[in-house]
């Protein structure tokens, strides 16, 4: 079947490429790409499948910068439904940017040698 003239197909496309230009991301909810999808403050749908994909996503949706669709509640009509309530919400697209400079401001890498360094003391 020929793809239509606005379609492209790649090997490869690196998250952040795509995400610098998106409104939007639609994924399964893969920790990486969720992670770069707050740091360019791209709002989510996210269709968990299994592994770790249903908690990152309940995380996201918690922090408000995702809609969740559980994988066996999933169609069309769903999927439109959602992704015209994220459009619908101004205030979702800047969330995802705010939430990754609060954690950013935190030193998180900081914090996590500091409770390795605790723990180690402990033993």
């Amino acid at each position: 079947m020929p793809l239509p003239e606005n379609v492209r197909v790649e090997f490869y496309v690196p998250h952040a490429e795509v995400l610098k230009r998106a409104c939007l991301l639609v994924s399964h909810a893969g920790h990486g790409v969720v992670l770069k999808a707050l740091y360019y403050g791209v709002p989510m749908v996210l269709v968990p499948w299994g592994r770790d994909q249903p908690g990152v996503a309940a995380r996201a949706e918690a922090l408000g910068v995702a809609t969740v669709i559980p994988r066996e509640g999933l169609s069309e009509v769903r999927l439109a439904e959602a992704v015209t309530a994220v459009f619908g919400n101004a205030s979702v697209p800047g969330r995802g940017a705010a939430t990754f400079e609060t954690a950013a401001s935190q030193n998180p890498v900081g914090l996590a040698c500091q409770a390795i360094e605790t723990l180690l003391n402990l033993v």
